[in-house]
């Protein structure tokens, strides 16, 4: 038997929101505290933030 793995949606940060503004948000967001403790939902939602800003980064350079 195979058992099919869902992944829970991580929070994304929107457009123009501010670091402090989507930290509070993706720390507090149910589905990531339910999932994983407080250590691991600060190392997601700091990396989920950080991959936000390099995406940002490419996109505006690859503009100009």
């Amino acid at each position: 038997k195979f058992t099919k793995l869902t992944t829970m949606p991580i929070p994304k940060p929107k457009a123009g929101e501010k670091r402090i503004d989507f930290m509070t948000r993706c720390m507090s967001d149910n589905t990531m505290v339910n999932e994983y403790g407080k250590d691991q939902r600060l190392a997601i939602c700091s990396t989920s933030f950080k991959d936000k800003l390099q995406k940002d980064e490419k996109e505006n350079g690859k503009k100009r």
